[in-house]
């Protein structure tokens, strides 16, 4: 694994890098915001939590839905998608680092693999490959 946390692959875009670097706000507002936000996803109002997403700060998007409203974005507003997508995997990539035992680690790194993928066809897509 390199410094990046990318182990050599190569699926990581140009200026990403996975070890975290910004933690979770656990504050009692950034989990009612993320609470928010899960509510409107459970309830399929994807426009209103991509809204309410763009007001957020990264450490209070960290461990809410991000992958879902960036599936839900993706086609109208690539640039949202791009940043929660990233904030997915670095979910992810922390759940793995926090877990305990159990396969928990395991989970989250495939979980973690599978938003980069969607990251990185974003990518191609944009450039036009």
């Amino acid at each position: 694994m390199s410094e990046t946390g990318d182990d050599g692959g190569g699926r990581l875009p140009p200026g990403y890098h996975l070890i975290p670097a910004t933690v979770p706000d656990r504050s009692q507002v950034a989990e009612a915001a993320r609470g928010r936000l899960a509510a409107l996803v459970a309830a399929d109002r994807y426009a209103e939590a991509a809204a309410l997403a763009r007001t957020l700060a990264d450490e209070v998007l960290l461990f809410g839905p991000c992958e879902e409203i960036a599936d839900q974005v993706l086609a109208h507003d690539a640039q949202l998608a791009e940043r929660l997508y990233w904030l997915a995997a670095r979910t992810h990539q922390l759940e793995g680092f926090w877990a305990t035992a159990g396969g928990e680690g395991l989970a989250a790194v495939a979980a973690r693999d599978q938003v980069l993928a969607k990251l990185v066809g974003l990518h191609r897509t944009n450039r036009g490959e």
